[in-house]
């Protein structure tokens, strides 16, 4: 009987409420009335706001509505809505109870002591935005954040406002916690040190600092366990884990870290198979391919190496005019084109375990598509670059076999310009195929470059080596240049010029460079315009150039001025021939005793007006750390009277330069054999009777005889011979000597690399008289440090073994800043 009636009553009130709502939906809002107990709320703003008006039809839905813009907009938090309905006049009153977030205009720090106001603000998130009161916390827990950040594990903040306006941070630094010492325990396999910044310590976000200390930042903690877990496992200890134990002292506020490494087996090759995706014959044997890999039987597994493996087979079959599908773009049609991976991926082959055994199987799955050939080489994304700057630097032309391998090095051609970057300054090229639908046996060339990047390059330095001594080298340059693209406007000319809107495109380059020095000081501009006449690979070139260039030697001064320029003709990629006039001014001065008569008779300002003709044929790609290729030229450059100059004369050089590469280690570190051969010879004309002493050929010292003090071939009276023919050679065998494993690569970081040499020469009258030649032997040291990338140490032991009387040694030599 009860619970009848207690159901009944709840029936009847749900019916009541019902029925009121129903009433309430539509009855006219016969006023709105807002209530608060801030003084400072203005009821008519918030009226205004109200997406419910006085005389409109009462709706639930629009109130609702109206709580929330009032939040969202107005920061305005309605507390309730009472509706207060008037049957007999069929209409409702609203009441909106509402209350005003507090905001803060003004932010105090109190306590901060080692931070300045900026950092905490970043830090924080601020930027000038009052702060509400419901995100105090919020700011409070960045800001605690960014002091673990820095080691202050016991800061705490506390808060108040001294007015309406002002929100004040009470901070309590604390003191800094700082890791004294890290320790790794079960480590047999990587070097523990940080003179090259190698594996472990390298992996660490917190390190003990070399000179100071770093902060102890706990939240890097489980990071560093992660990536010291990956290292090994990067390197075939699939099993490895990684602990920590961190040894807090309260008294010192320094930290002990103690990595715990359980190793496990490290996980080698079984075996390398190759398979067909489809059950076709591949096109290459298993045995040749295999030798392309860096995975071989036997070797530790790396899986870095397994998926560059994938690389590499894609390469063989490239050359071969097979796409890869993964550069294959607008087609449907997957199994027209190559892929190397697993039976179910692509990038990395399918990895087959041994339950009982630390060892795997690696069976790499080769769909092996079409050839392709190309039926177009297009060019998008680029502003303001002209099409035949870019063009000129791609292999590839229409009609020619699809080969990845030239599409990459045109690539890396457009990539070392320089010239392509996004907004940010980053490098933009991109490259892909595209199939053409209509045609299933072409596809085209796309390459995606922006160039919306800063093309101006400003570089400060220095660099020493022993002939030479210190300089400081300054440097600017401009390039991409387009002389004749003008600014909007004379006033608009800075800004169009660094924004690329103005001199800018046709691949033209501005260099100015200053480089002071205590013994040889050097200063110079030019401009290049590689293709004058627009006409893409074979082409002509012209640079026009001003030096100044200055040396201080033990016996005399030299100084020379040159203003000329250089006319080109390229056929093809490699040869070239050349062209053109220098006017020059040099100057003997401040001459020792003993001079000879070629300088005596020569001391002080001299014209020098050169005409030179030359060729040059050369395949080296990287002239800075050669491993393959040749360059050969021959300069011929008639001095005289014809061009209103002191002096008359004609001297021709021949250099042969070739590099052999012999072999290449696992981790890609190469041994190179290079030979050089320089044969010079000069001939007087004219009125001359003495070849000038300071356009003689000189040898000795780091860039033709090692072993012997520049110029100290052959001296008398403390002045070197300056002869009118000579000749030097060099063989030199390149080798690595050490490296540092790099995460997630196949190749190694030199650290290390050493050559051994032999240098041999003569210098004389002529070619009858070159008698005795001089010979040396030595090793050089090439040193990069990671704190000085960019400034390597080149260290040079040599030993004369064939030596006059009259000549000076030196067994030692440096150089800081060519690598």
């Amino acid at each position: 009987m009860i619970f009848r009636l207690i159901s009944f009553f709840v029936c009847f009130v749900l019916f009541s409420f019902s029925v009121f709502a129903q009433d309430v939906e539509s009855k006219i809002v016969r006023e709105i009335q807002v209530i608060s107990s801030n003084s400072e709320i203005d009821e008519q703003d918030i009226l205004n706001e109200l997406l419910i008006k006085k005389g409109d039809i009462y709706d639930s839905e629009l109130v609702e509505k109206s709580i929330d813009w009032l939040w969202q907009y107005a920061r305005i938090r309605v507390i309730t809505v009472d509706v207060d309905p008037d049957f007999e006049s069929e209409t409702v009153v609203l009441y909106f109870n509402v209350e005003p977030l507090i905001t803060f205009k003004n932010v105090v720090f109190v306590g901060n002591f080692e931070f300045d106001r900026e950092e905490l603000e970043l830090w924080a998130g601020l930027v000038g935005q009052p702060i509400e009161e419901e995100s105090i916390q919020t700011y409070i827990d960045r800001l605690l954040e960014g002091y673990s950040k820095e080691g202050y594990r016991e800061a705490y903040i506390e808060y108040h406002s001294s007015d309406a306006q002002t929100l004040i941070f009470d901070i309590l630094e604390g003191r800094q916690f700082t890791i004294s010492r890290i320790n790794f325990f079960g480590n047999t396999e990587f070097s523990e040190s940080r003179l090259f910044g190698l594996d472990l310590q390298g992996t660490l976000q917190n390190t003990n600092g070399l000179f100071v200390d770093d902060p102890y930042v706990e939240s890097n903690i489980e990071e560093d366990v992660l990536s010291l877990t990956r290292l090994y496992r990067d390197f075939g200890f699939l099993d490895a884990t990684v602990t920590v134990e961190s040894e807090i002292n309260q008294q010192t506020a320094s930290v002990v870290l103690n990595y715990h490494i359980t190793q496990g087996d490290q996980y080698t090759i079984r075996s390398v198979q190759f398979k067909s995706a489809d059950g076709a014959p591949l096109l290459f044997e298993e045995s040749f391919l295999g030798e392309n890999c860096l995975s071989q039987t036997g070797d530790p597994f790396r899986p870095n190496f397994a998926a560059n493996d994938c690389l590499r087979i894609a390469k063989v079959y490239s050359a071969k005019g097979y796409p890869s599908a993964s550069k294959v773009v607008g087609s449907s049609s997957g199994n027209r084109f190559l892929s190397v991976g697993g039976a179910d991926s692509r990038g990395m082959p399918d990895v087959l375990f041994d339950i009982e055994k630390p060892v795997v199987d690696l069976v790499y799955t080769i769909q092996q598509g079409k050839p392709h050939r190309l039926r177009d080489v297009v060019l998008q994304g680029h502003l303001g670059t002209e099409d035949r700057v870019i063009r000129r630097q791609i292999e590839l032309e229409p009609g020619d076999t699809v080969d990845e391998e030239l599409a990459v090095l045109s690539w890396r051609r457009l990539m070392g310009l320089n010239y392509f970057m996004d907004a940010g300054n980053q490098p933009s090229v991109d490259w892909y195929w595209r199939s053409v639908e209509d045609n299933p046996e072409l596809l085209d060339l796309v390459f995606d470059v922006q160039d919306k990047g800063s093309t101006n390059r400003f570089r400060f330095g220095g660099a020493w080596n022993s002939e030479t001594g210190p300089a400081l080298m300054i440097s600017l340059t401009k390039s991409n240049v387009d002389i004749t693209d003008l600014p909007s406007s004379f006033s608009n000319t800075f800004s169009d010029l660094f924004d690329n809107r103005a001199f800018h495109g046709s691949g033209q380059s501005l260099r100015m460079m200053a480089s002071p020095g205590a013994r040889y000081s050097t200063y110079s501009l030019s401009f290049t315009e590689p293709d004058l006449f627009e006409e893409h690979i074979n082409r002509f070139g012209l640079q026009v150039s001003a030096s100044k260039r200055i040396r201080f030697l033990r016996t005399h001064d030299e100084s020379r001025g040159s203003l000329g320029f250089t006319l080109n003709r390229r056929f093809g990629r490699y040869f070239s021939l050349f062209g053109g006039p220098t006017i020059a001014k040099v100057t003997l001065s401040d001459l020792s005793a003993g001079a000879p008569i070629s300088l005596s008779s020569y001391e002080g300002t001299n014209e020098a007006n050169t005409f030179t003709l030359g060729a040059r044929y050369n395949t080296v790609a990287d002239p800075f750390s050669p491993v393959d290729g040749e360059d050969i030229s021959l300069r011929i450059s008639q001095t005289g009277s014809f061009m209103s100059g002191d002096w008359d004369f004609i001297k021709s050089t021949l250099r042969v330069r070739k590099h052999f590469p012999l072999w290449e280690t696992e981790d890609s570190r190469r041994w190179i054999l290079s030979t050089k051969l320089s044969v010079s010879k000069a001939w007087l004309t004219g009125d001359t009777t003495e070849l000038p002493y300071s356009e003689g050929f000189f040898y000795g010292g780091e860039r033709s005889m090692r072993g012997f003090d520049y110029r100290g071939i052959d001296l008398t009276n403390g002045y070197a011979t300056s002869g009118r023919a000579g000749w030097n050679s060099s063989i030199e065998l390149g080798f690595p000597l050490y490296g540092t494993r790099q995460r997630e690569s196949v190749g190694m970081m030199e650290n290390l690399r050493g050559a051994a040499f032999l240098d041999f020469g003569a210098v004389g009258d002529d070619f009858g008289e070159l008698i005795p030649v001089r010979a040396s032997t030595g090793l050089v040291f090439q040193l990069r440090l990671p704190a000085m990338a960019q400034l390597p140490l080149s260290f040079i032991f040599a030993k004369p073994i064939r030596i006059e009387d009259n000549d000076r040694t030196s067994t030692f030599s440096f150089t800081i800043g060519n690598f």
